[in-house]
């Protein structure tokens, strides 16, 4: 309202020309414009205070509204947004046809000789490198398994060498262990009879000084009941004594079939 009643004073009529005293004065007509104001509208009467709070009022249910119609983002926003997805979309579609068009040949001639040029050198030599390693180890293990093969020849060899005269030596050792348990069977033999006849001798001296005691008391006690001299009554004793000689004999035989332990019990501890 204010800016209106300032241009309407802007477009009041001005002297185009001033003259001196005495001459008829001339003014330009200049168009005017005629603003409408409402009936009964004056500023002396809280005009101005009342359309200060109407476009307040007015700007503030405006932005309201645009809020509640619009949410956050307002249309301006959307349309600056949206204007930038389309020309991002257009752009990236130009370019996939620049490159399809102008860049593919180029980068994919450039894709072939690195992969020619580069990567299957690369995958050559690694696996070159990597097969004369596995070679190596191959021989390695080849010659070491013939290194073994060759000791475990020589070690038969040695040992079928050896075979013979192991057998001989085996031979030599079991008929001198056969021996050695013949003779110490021998020995255990001869010392058992040994043992047995030194017994049976001391045994047969034994029972020959109990019958010469016995006899020499029976003859005394004999001579002195028949009171005959002794000399004579030995001579008739001498049959008595060779049938003494003959039972110790027949002891022998059967001590010698070893049936000693049955006739002489006593005797057969002894020989244990």
């Amino acid at each position: 309202m204010q800016s209106n009643a300032r241009s309407s004073d802007s477009l009041r009529p001005r002297p185009s020309s001033i003259t001196s005293v005495g001459e008829t004065k001339r003014v330009r007509k200049v168009p005017t414009r005629k603003v409408p104001y409402r009936v009964g509208y004056s500023w002396n009467k809280g005009g101005r205070l009342k359309e200060l709070r109407i476009r307040h009022l007015a700007r503030k249910f405006l932005k309201i509204w645009i809020r509640n119609t619009f949410g956050r983002i307002l249309p301006h926003e959307a349309k600056l947004y949206y204007n930038s997805v389309v020309l991002r979309r257009a752009f990236e579609g130009w370019r996939d046809e620049w490159w399809a068009s102008r860049r593919e040949w180029s980068l994919t001639l450039r894709a072939e000789c690195h992969y020619r040029s580069y990567y299957l050198y690369n995958w050559t030599v690694n696996s070159w490198r990597k097969f004369i390693s596995l070679q190596r180890e191959k021989k390695a293990k080849v010659q070491h398994a013939q290194a073994f093969g060759m000791i475990l020849t020589h070690r038969m060899r040695v040992l079928l060498a050896f075979k013979p005269h192991a057998w001989l030596k085996w031979k030599e050792m079991h008929s001198a262990a056969r021996h050695q348990k013949d003779k110490e069977s021998k020995a255990a033999l001869h010392f058992n009879r040994t043992l047995k006849r030194r017994t049976l001798t001391e045994w047969i001296n034994y029972i020959s000084c109990c019958q010469t005691k016995k006899t020499k008391q029976g003859q005394y006690e004999l001579s002195v009941w028949l009171h005959v001299p002794i000399p004579e009554f030995l001579s008739a004793f001498s049959r008595v004594k060779l049938h003494l000689f003959l039972t110790v004999v027949f002891v022998c035989v059967f001590l010698s079939c070893g049936s000693a332990s049955l006739l002489f019990p006593p005797f057969a501890k002894v020989l244990e």
